[in-house]
């Protein structure tokens, strides 16, 4: 049998003759497969390619602090899912962290050096993985005991002297 096929929108989805379509952009099209009087039509939705458009940044926050990791992908996402890499080196899923944005709110020196990652999961089914980013947890310096006054002779030299923790 003679079946011809035809794309409604060929810029959207080429159908060859033997009905293999290729999508080549975002949009609908309507196929049409003919054999003599008959026909038949189906339509066929292609989604614009996935991909993840902002990647989370290293944070460098101190003791105490809250740091915020973000993602964000160039369709609208159905789930997130944000992991942390394990001293096994294996990514786990972080119980709870299902947004666009995961915040740890006071960050501790154990966490110093830990990576995140988001698993973002697109309307169309396909998962996507974010870039790993490092968090950087630090103790503020402060200053534990002050300069002393001192005199000096002129040109000679004086010491100076501080003490710091963190």
């Amino acid at each position: 049998p003679n079946v011809t096929w035809t794309s409604s929108d060929e810029t959207v989805v080429k159908v060859e003759q033997n009905g293999m379509i290729t999508a080549l952009k975002a949009g609908s099209a309507t196929i049409t497969a003919s054999y003599g009087s008959l026909s038949a039509t189906c339509e066929v939705t292609v989604n614009e390619t996935a991909a993840i458009s902002q990647h989370p940044e290293d944070v460098s926050v101190p003791v105490g602090e809250s740091a915020s990791f973000s993602v964000s992908a160039t369709v609208p996402a159905t789930a997130y899912q944000w992991q942390t890499l394990d001293a096994d080196s294996t990514w786990k899923d972080i119980t709870g962290a299902n947004s666009d944005t995961y915040t740890i709110t006071s960050a501790t020196i154990a966490q110093n050096g830990s990576q995140y990652r988001c698993v973002v999961t697109a309307a169309g089914g396909e998962e996507l993985i974010s870039n790993p980013a490092m968090l950087t947890v630090y103790e503020e310096t402060e200053i534990t005991k002050q300069p002393e006054n001192a005199s000096a002779i002129e040109g000679r030299a004086a010491r100076f002297s501080v003490t710091a923790s963190g």
